[in-house]
C-alpha cells in the first residue's frame, strides 16, 4: 500500500451510524483559521486506508512530547464531522485535554482507584463520552475512563470497549501519548486496525522516527501513513524523502 504523506502547516453514499444519544453535549466552536481542506484530505486518506483493511479504529502515534498528535486527531475529526457529516469518536490517551484540544475543558478528573482497594470499577468508554453540539464528534478522555495508573495494564479492556463502540461510528481515532515517554501506543498498536505516525518536523530526531516506523511496521497492523506536523513552516530535507 502506498503510504500517504501530508504536510500540515500551522497546526497545533455514506453509511448511517447511530452513536449513543446519552452522551453529554458540549459547545465546540470551530476556529476561524481552521485548515479544513488539509484536514478533510487527511481524513479521506485515513478512511480509505481503513476501508481497505475492513477496519474502523486508527491510532495516531506521536513520537515526541507536545500536543501535535492529539491536535491533528481532533481537528481532523472536527473537519470530517462538519464537512463530510461523519460520526467520529476520538479517544484521547495523552496527558492533555481541554484548551490544547481546541475545545473547552470538559471538567474531567482522574478516576484513578486506590491501589489498595480490591474493588476496581469496570472500564466504560461510552459512560465518559461527550458530544460536540451540532456535530457528529464524540470525545472521551482515557485518564477519566481508567485513570493514569491503569491504562497500560487495561489495554485488552480498552480494545474490547473500542470494538464494542466502533460499529456506531464511521471512524474511531485514538490519540496516543508520545512513544518517547509512554509505552501505551506500542502496546495498543497491534490491536487497532491501523496506525498513523505523527512526526514533529522541528523536534523529532531522524533516528527515532526510523526506529518507531520500523517497530510499527512489525506490529502486525498496517502503518497507513505519516503526517508531518510543520508548525514553523519548515520541513527538514530528510523528512521530504520518500
Amino acid at each position: 500500500m502506498n503510504k500517504a504523506h501530508l504536510e500540515i502547516e500551522g497546526l497545533s453514499a455514506i453509511q448511517v451510524r447511530k452513536p449513543s444519544s446519552s452522551a453529554k453535549e458540549i459547545d465546540w466552536p470551530i476556529p476561524e483559521d481552521f485548515p479544513a481542506s488539509n484536514l478533510v484530505q487527511l481524513f479521506t486518506e485515513v478512511e480509505n486506508a481503513l476501508e481497505e483493511q475492513d477496519g474502523l479504529i486508527v491510532q495516531f502515534v506521536s513520537i515526541t512530547a507536545g500536543h501535535g498528535g492529539e491536535l491533528i486527531a481532533l481537528d481532523m475529526a472536527l473537519a470530517a464531522t462538519k464537512i463530510l457529516d461523519r460520526n467520529i469518536l476520538v479517544l484521547n490517551a495523552t496527558a492533555s485535554f481541554g484548551d490544547e484540544f481546541r475545545g473547552p475543558s470538559m471538567g474531567y478528573q482522574d478516576s484513578s482507584t486506590d491501589m489498595m482497594d480490591p474493588i476496581v470499577p469496570p472500564i466504560s468508554i461510552e459512560t465518559h463520552m461527550a458530544k460536540a453540539i451540532g456535530h457528529g464528534l464524540y470525545v472521551a478522555d482515557l485518564h477519566e475512563v481508567c485513570g493514569n495508573s491503569r491504562a497500560l495494564a487495561s489495554t485488552d479492556a480498552i480494545v474490547t470497549n473500542l470494538r464494542k463502540l466502533s460499529p456506531k461510528f464511521d471512524v474511531v481515532v485514538v490519540a496516543a501519548p508520545p512513544t518517547d515517554s509512554d509505552p501505551f501506543s506500542m502496546a495498543l498498536a497491534r490491536h487497532v486496525d491501523a496506525n498513523l505516525l505523527i512526526i514533529e518536523a522541528e523536534h523529532t530526531r531522524r533516528s527515532e522516527a526510523v526506529r518507531i516506523c520500523q517497530l510499527l511496521s512489525r506490529c502486525g497492523r498496517p502503518l497507513i501513513g505519516t503526517v508531518f506536523n510543520n508548525r514553523i513552516c519548515h520541513t527538514p530535507r530528510w523528512l521530504g524523502r520518500e
